[in-house]
Formats: structure tokens, sequence, C-alpha cells
């Protein structure tokens, strides 16, 4: 199971200003044939269709301490238990999820689909999501959980949230469902500072208000963008070092803001690494990431001489630079210099309408 506070505090920095409420385009909810189960042993390669069936049954209350009108929703690769009131964004959701299921699998590298469809849960209220959390967390961890103002987790390949609005919703349900991917095909896990740094990548999107299609665009996030800007103003940003080798438990001083800029950089960090430096560093990427999906990390972590005790401890805590030598680059130092010039140019004038835009500021450059 991911630490629980992982994959929550995303739930601090998703503080958009809410958009108008919405009438669904088409009153209900989408009922179709079911989608036939993949075959556990289909091949990986199997390609999201363009247009898919969702099937709603009962969700009993029950299992859920009683909720009333909680529904299923099953597509083709999640299976989504909710209790929304709000039935344009319960109409939403299937789409949204589906298509950030497609990005996950495709913004960096080919990867391969989960063995069974993965569960959801987004609830309708947050005493919902306090039972259920009470219901699946051991006692020290939700009782962590309980005491956040607002919250999302993933654990054991699940998501987990409430409605914090539709912007905010939507905004944790692509980056939890990074989380909930990567733990349901990876067979070893990627260092916390990257499996975090991906998260915040898969998040940007944007939503057609007349279509309700969603287009997902990694560098259209203007919440990791704004914090960046802020904390480069106030001399106030984390050294590389620091994002590789501390926790995220470990930024939680002052009310967690030096956590959201943790958050920021490595969105930055992750940007780099697939198209810094002219993408030099994109095929060390997608090597570690392949290497994450067929469990060889440790092999060939074990295989590179002169790794220390320390190193060693650093890979099973997630932390560290033994990964990041290994597969990214064994100079540091001159891999910080082209990162902080990459971070640099982000803070130049006029490049946030690039990011309002979702365009890269480098796709005309080098």
């Amino acid at each position: 199971m991911a630490l629980p506070l992982l994959a929550l505090v995303v739930a601090i920095a998703a503080c958009r200003a809410p958009e108008p409420p919405r009438a669904a385009e088409v009153a209900g909810h989408p009922v179709a044939v079911e989608a036939p189960r993949r075959d556990a042993a289909a091949p990986a390669a199997a390609a999201l269709p363009r247009e898919f069936s969702v099937v709603e049954r009962p969700w009993a209350g029950g299992e859920i301490g009683g909720v009333a009108d909680g529904v299923i929703l099953a597509t083709p690769n999640y299976r989504i238990h909710t209790s929304l009131r709000d039935r344009s964004l319960r109409q939403t959701l299937p789409r949204f999820l589906e298509t950030a299921f497609d990005h996950y699998r495709t913004a960096i590298l080919d990867l391969p689909l989960p063995r069974e469809p993965m569960r959801t849960y987004v609830f309708g209220a947050r005493s919902e999501w306090n039972r259920h959390t009470e219901r699946v967390l051991p006692p020290s961890e939700s009782a962590a959980m309980l005491r956040l103002r607002r919250g999302a987790y993933t654990a054991n390949a699940e998501v987990v949230l409430h409605d914090l609005g539709r912007t905010d919703t939507l905004f944790l349900a692509a980056h939890e469902g990074w989380h909930q991917y990567s733990q349901s095909v990876f067979r070893q896990p990627l260092p916390i500072w990257l499996e975090e740094g991906i998260a915040t990548y898969m998040e940007g999107h944007r939503i057609d208000r007349l279509t309700d299609e969603v287009q997902f665009l990694p560098w259209r996030n203007l919440e990791r963008y704004g914090e960046l800007r802020a904390r480069a103003r106030r001399g106030e940003l984390i050294p590389l070092a620091e994002l590789i080798e501390r926790s995220p438990q470990s930024f939680l001083e002052n009310g967690g803001q030096q956590l959201l800029t943790y958050y920021a950089q490595l969105w930055v960090l992750t940007h780099f690494l697939v198209e810094g430096e002219g993408g030099k560093y994109l095929p060390r990427l997608r090597r570690l990431l392949d290497d994450a999906v067929e469990g060889r990390i440790a092999a060939r972590l074990a295989a590179e001489a002169g790794l220390s005790d320390r190193s060693r401890r650093g890979v099973a805590s997630r932390l560290g630079r033994a990964v990041f030598s290994v597969y990214l680059s064994g100079d540091f130092e001159a891999f910080e210099q082209e990162y902080l010039a990459f971070q640099a140019r982000l803070l130049e004038r006029g490049v946030g309408t690039l990011i309002w835009r979702g365009q890269s500021p480098f796709e005309l450059e080098g």
C-alpha cells in the first residue's frame, strides 16, 4: 500500500477557482450493454476504444454505511463506486477517468494494461468518505487522514476521494489515478520523487464546456506553475538534492506550504526528464519505467558496482540518489545545472500564457 500521506497531500494544492455549475447535456446516466471483461492474458497493446459503454447498477448502501443513491459505473478499465449528488460530475467521471487512463499509458512510454478493471470511490459527502476510510485503513493511518480538511488517497490500487467541487475533484482524480495505475501495473515501485512527479505531470487537462470532452495537457497546470513562481520570487525553492533525498512528510512544516513547493518542483523535474536538453533524458526515463513494470530495478542496481550501504538503504526507502545515478545521470552536478536552467526558463516573462494554453515553453527551442 502506498503511504496515504503521499497521495492525499495533493488535495491541499487543488485550489483553483470553482467553475460555475453546468447542466448535463444528457439527462440521467448513460446505460448500455456492458463491455466484455478483458482476459487477464490479453496482450497489453489493446487500445481504449474511441467510444465505450458505461453500465450503471445500484451500489448497496449497507456497504458504505447507509449511503443513499449510490451507484457503480462500470467502464472498460474502471469500476467507479460513487454517491455523488452532482449528477453532471457523476456523468463526467467515466469519460474523464478513461481518458486519463489512456494518458497514463501513452504520455511517456507505451505501458501495459492492468490485469483487471480498477476500483475508484468518489463519495458525495465527507462523512461517507470518513466512514470508508475508517473501514479500509489501519487505525493509525485513518486517524491521520481524518484530521485533514481536504483529502484523497490511493491504497492497494484503489482511489478514495470525495466531492470537493467539480474542478478540484477531477484534478485530484487525475493525480491519484496515476498512483492507482502504477500500483496496478508496476512490479517494483518508482522512487517516491519520481512517482509523485509523474502524478503531477498527469494532472494538467482541459475540458470543453460544450461537449465535456477531455484533453490532457501536462503543461496546463496553473496550480503547480503558480506555486513555482511564488516560491521563486521569495527565494524559497528547494535544492534538487533535497527533492530526491527527502520524504514528502519532511516538508510538512509551516502548514504544509513547503510541501506544495515540493510538488511544484517535482512537476518541473518530470517535464525536464521528458523534454529537457532536447530530450536527452527521455530514453533513460523510459528505461526506468520499463524496468519498474518488469521488476528489474533491484537487479539492475545490484549489478552496478560501487553502491554503498547508504545507497542500498536509499533504494529500499525509495529515496536517495542510487536509482537516479544508475538510470538518469552519474554526474549529479551537471544534471543539476541543466535542470536549474530549465526551471529558470519557466520563470521568464510570458511563459504563464503558454502554461495556460497547455503549450511547452521549449517546443520551439533547441
